[in-house]
């Protein structure tokens, strides 16, 4: 008997029995578009279909990244299909050894796939351990651990992996269907064009740059502050020009990249770009030999990804410095303030500019948690300053929003000055790693 090793992906069409009932030819035609899209994915990234089985696909594929990759571009393009979502579809990937019988592949590794896709939520892309193990450091995407699952008719329980949702976030929009030219540029907004290579490039180039251009989109996508374009919105664009690109998916930054290989060395130049005149903001290169790039790639991509949102941002106050007032959003005055706030030390004029900026970010959205704790930290210079009210602003600040890490470092610091310092320490310790996980 033929074996061999493979990734195994299994894809099923969500609630299809339920939708047949009620339009049964409208149901059939969007499964088979589904499904469609999934076997054009599994094309795409060298996989083979090997079966089908109801609403489900069943594909191999020789590498687990590619696998992987596919699965999260096809529930993409499930999401541009007329009538369907990107919950539409769910996902099971386990990498075994499996036994072949002509075009077909057969085993408990197929099962397992199988049992995985069946158990995991609308949308979701669930993988197995042997899977996790393979892809986690060169993923383009985050993992939750969801922990041990007994699957129906495997004797021993699976450790199951999903997706993040932090990769959903900018991966289950849409690419665009036309040419349309949005009317309004939306603030502290940026793009990632897929970074280029040579025309001679090789696969570990190609593979860098499409993972570069992933996680470079993930990072920024982390950050609250900024409206980051869908991954798929612009690799669907047939152009790199800034303006046409702020134009099409109306977004103020572009950072465009490119990949090249000097003999054993990589070079990456990077850059940030406006899309007004198409003028660059920033650029910067890096260049590393191949073998030593791939251990530091985490650490240039947070680099990058913290100086082009430090740009954006300030690019935005001075854009907010040209505004009236009655044109700003809460946005636009919380940046404000934070530039006065920033000139406290340099003259005592600033402290109330910068509560008076904040108190009117308050007034424009009170669901912002962020100008609220910085109305505190200014209002902390001032001999008036209550702490005890402090305490209580900033608390309502972490309810808007706990995962805020400037909220914990100003709670931390009134927690010292009140002599609470185990609480302090705890608060001290969030806003570390809130900053390490969303980089703000």
């Amino acid at each position: 008997m033929q074996r061999r090793l493979a990734t195994i992906m299994v894809a099923d069409v969500v609630g299809s029995t339920s939708a047949m009932e009620a339009d049964e030819e409208a149901a059939l035609t969007r499964v088979a578009s589904c499904l469609q899209a999934v076997a054009d994915m599994v094309m795409r990234y060298d996989g083979r279909v090997f079966n089908t089985a109801g609403d489900a696909v069943l594909a191999e594929f020789s590498s687990p990244v590619n696998a992987l990759r596919a699965s999260m571009e096809a529930r993409n393009a499930i999401a541009t299909v007329p009538g369907a979502t990107a919950f539409d579809i769910r996902f099971g990937l386990h990498l075994a050894d499996v036994a072949v019988f002509g075009d077909d592949l057969r085993g408990d590794g197929v099962n397992v796939a199988a049992r995985l896709q069946s158990t995991a939520d609308a949308g979701a892309i669930d993988v197995s351990q042997a899977v996790y193990d393979q892809v986690r450091r060169v993923a383009p995407c985050s993992f939750e651990e969801i922990g041990e699952r007994s699957l129906k008719g495997i004797s021993e329980p699976m450790q199951v992996y999903r997706v993040g949702q932090t990769t959903d976030r900018h991966r289950f929009q849409t690419a665009p269907t036309r040419n349309a030219t949005l009317t309004t540029i939306k603030p502290n907004s940026v793009a990632v064009i897929p970074f280029s290579t040579s025309c001679s490039a090789d696969q570990d180039q190609l593979f860098l740059a499409e993972g570069l251009t992933d996680d470079l989109t993930l990072e920024l996508g982390r950050l609250k502050s900024l409206f980051v374009s869908s991954r798929s919105a612009a690799t669907a664009l047939a152009t790199g020009n800034p303006v046409e690109v702020g134009k099409a998916l109306g977004v103020h930054y572009v950072v465009i990249g490119s990949v090249r290989k000097l003999g054993t060395a990589v070079r990456l130049n990077i850059a940030l770009a406006e899309t007004e005149y198409g003028h660059v903001v920033w650029s910067d290169r890096v260049q590393r030999p191949f073998d030593e790039i791939l251990d530091v790639i985490d650490e240039i991509t947070a680099r990058v990804a913290a100086t082009v949102a430090g740009r954006i941002e300030q690019g935005e106050i001075v854009a907010a410095r040209l505004k009236q007032p009655e044109n700003m959003s809460a946005y636009e005055y919380y940046l404000i303030g934070l530039d006065h706030h920033r000139l406290i030390g340099v003259a005592d004029h600033h402290i109330s500019e910068a509560m008076r900026w904040f108190e009117k970010s308050m007034e424009a959205d009170p669901s912002f948690a962020r100008p609220v704790t910085m109305h505190v930290c200014a209002w902390s210079a001032l001999p008036s300053f209550d702490r005890d009210m402090g305490e209580l602003r900033v608390a309502h600040a972490l309810e808007l929003d706990p995962t805020d890490p400037e909220s914990h470092r100003v709670m931390g610091a009134l927690k010292m000055m009140g002599g609470d310092y185990v609480t302090s320490s705890h608060h001290h310790e969030r806003a570390s790693i809130l900053r390490q996980t969303k980089r703000i």
